[in-house]
């Protein structure tokens, strides 16, 4: 009986190691949660012109508060952005970008939460060249010298000599007047359209397609409505020239039973021409805008 003791002792040490030895197990940690970032312009596969300030609105998201927004393009972060107000939760924020280099470039929004963890959202965007003038010198002609020969009166004498001719001065001839032209396709017309969506908060609003016919700009839309629901509809635009400047009047603009208001189609109809003299000045200086013919999906203007 005294051996068995020392046995019952050893056992119950060795069990009781064992027992701790595995409730010692650590237990995994989950890592926090990435913000989530989307972005609401532009879309992606947007066309752009050199020059052109890209408006790039997005939204942040994190229960932990968003600490930092970061812009980047082709990896090179050219904004960084703080609430002012504090960390928020929800941080909705517009930022720029000069689209200067033509060809593909990557956008990165990229969002920091309060514990440093990062989120982000990208999209593709084409930067295609600005129009180039076309220089046409239209010379005004000058008017020829004519004479005007005066005749002897009748009841002259003979010996009275004939007046001499008088020449008609000659008129000093004006300079010419230089005439130029641009012309802008259907996908430059389009990233117009797309900077007007961009800059009215209209983010239900997409651009499907782009058709330059008849005097017309005509912009085919898909429109977020209630429910969910995708109506589709379009936008038409007549665009001319009157009193040496861009005119451009909205005919119709529409998505299934949704509309523009009158004060909607005002706002659009500034836009497009402010952009269309924006295109103008960046080809060439002028004074006048002589016409503007849409035809064939192309629109050209002429100017001095």
């Amino acid at each position: 009986m005294k051996g068995l003791v020392p046995l019952l002792i050893f056992v119950m040490v060795s069990f009781a190691a064992c027992s701790t030895s595995r409730s010692s197990t650590p237990t995994a940690v989950r890592s926090a949660a990435p913000p989530q970032v989307s972005i609401n312009s532009p879309t992606n596969g947007t066309q752009l012109t050199t020059g052109t300030e890209v408006v790039v609105q997005s939204t942040s998201a994190d229960s932990d508060g968003i600490l930092r927004v970061d812009l980047l393009v082709d990896g090179q972060v050219v904004r960084s952005d703080t609430d002012p107000t504090g960390r928020p939760k929800q941080y909705r924020i517009s930022q720029t970008w000069n689209a200067t280099t033509p060809g593909s470039h990557l956008m990165v929004v990229r969002a920091i939460n309060n514990k440093g963890v990062p989120g982000e959202a990208s999209l593709q965007v084409t930067v295609i060249d600005a129009p180039t003038p076309t220089n046409t010198a239209t010379p005004t002609p000058r008017p020829s010298a004519t004479l005007t020969p005066t005749s002897a009166a009748s009841s002259a004498s003979a010996t009275s000599p004939p007046a001499p001719p008088t020449l008609a001065p000659t008129p000093t001839r004006p300079p010419a007047t230089i005439q130029y032209s641009i012309s802008l396709n259907e996908a430059q017309v389009g990233a117009m359209i797309n900077q007007i969506i961009a800059a009215s908060n209209q983010n239900d609003v997409s651009i499907t397609g782009v058709s330059l016919q008849n005097g017309q700009i005509i912009a085919n839309t898909s429109v977020k409505g209630p429910f969910g629901v995708l109506l589709t509809g379009r936008v038409v635009v007549a665009v001319t020239a009157a009193k040496c400047d861009v005119q451009a009047t909205i005919t119709e603009a529409t998505a299934g039973p949704l509309s523009l208001t009158e004060t909607q189609k005002a706002d659009w109809d500034r836009a497009i021409e402010e952009l269309i003299r924006k295109q103008i000045a960046a080809a060439h200086s002028y004074t006048c805008i002589d016409s503007i013919t849409i035809a064939n999906g192309t629109m050209t203007i002429k100017f001095h």
